[in-house]
């Protein structure tokens, strides 16, 4: 569980030590993610109260997504 705060655009240039990513584009998510005691949403309800420091991941690596979108 967590908060997305931004969707960041990554152009990876040619130099080679970036090997297989040269000349890719990436696709970042920064999450924060909330503290929610290791509940397992799957066999209670799962709140929180409180957010731990912020991650940067790969969009791939997200797996679902539910929530509200503030406009």
């Amino acid at each position: 569980y967590g908060q997305l705060d931004k969707i960041l655009i990554c152009e990876i240039g040619e130099h080679k030590i970036y090997r297989f990513l040269c000349n890719t584009m990436l696709i970042l998510a920064l999450i924060t993610p909330c503290n929610t005691d290791g509940t397992d949403a799957s066999i209670s309800l799962v709140g929180y109260i409180e957010f731990v420091a912020p991650v940067v991941t790969d969009v791939q690596n997200i797996k679902a997504v539910v929530g509200q979108v503030q406009t």
